[in-house]
């Protein structure tokens, strides 16, 4: 499995956590689908830390009580380790017994590349909220409801921001000031300043 790696440099005035988080290709349209804080380093102003994962995706889904919305920290309940591209592995479902669980990961040969969550009648309103993670930490969640089914494209597009964000915070992608990474063919490893003015600049290793 590759290894891809960001370098953050900071050269701001401030202190803060360098954030990498992910958004989905069109996300604007997918209404209630929030990125997290997926992966949150301290950087100190002179500092560069190195933030690394690979691509092995998961299922996750936590205990909410509400509606999702900007701020709160998702902290999965349950992850199930799962494959887009792998026979019976990208489609599970999340259904209410005795608690919520994931149950009978299959495979819908209709959806390949993607990864789909189908929640049964017996999920209750407002109760949890579910998604996908990456490298063992949750990326992109929303609120579920009865019935739904939920489809994930396994091609996230990164994005880098800088602040006092944590581990799982629930971004607003349309507020969070930050920077696309975007790596050329055959590179998986990035590095990323933010200057004194508080912008961003990104260049890639060959």
């Amino acid at each position: 499995m590759s290894i891809y790696s960001v370098r953050f440099t900071n050269q701001s005035l401030i202190d803060g956590n360098a954030v990498l988080f992910q958004t989905e290709p069109h996300q604007h349209m997918t209404r209630g689908l929030f990125p997290l804080a997926w992966l949150v380093k301290s950087c100190r102003k002179g500092d560069t830390v190195e933030m690394k994962w690979n691509e092995d995706y998961s299922f996750v889904w936590s205990f909410t009580g509400g509606r999702l919305e900007p701020g709160l920290v998702f902290s999965p309940d349950q992850m199930i380790q799962t494959d887009p591209a792998a026979p019976n592995n990208n489609r599970i479902s999340l259904t209410f017994g005795h608690g919520l669980a994931f149950h009978g990961r299959t495979t819908d040969a209709s959806a390949k590349g993607n990864l789909l969550i189908q929640v049964e009648h017996t999920v209750p309103i407002y109760y949890a909220a579910a998604g996908v993670g990456m490298s063992g930490s949750s990326t992109l969640v929303q609120t579920v409801f009865p019935n739904q089914e939920i489809k994930f494209a396994a091609n996230p597009e990164y994005r880098i921001t800088f602040g006092h964000y944590q581990q799982g915070e629930v971004l607003d992608a349309g507020s969070v000031f930050s920077h696309p990474i975007q790596f050329p063919p055959n590179c998986k490893s990035a590095n990323v300043v933010i200057e004194r003015n508080n912008t961003f600049s990104v260049s890639y290793d060959k």
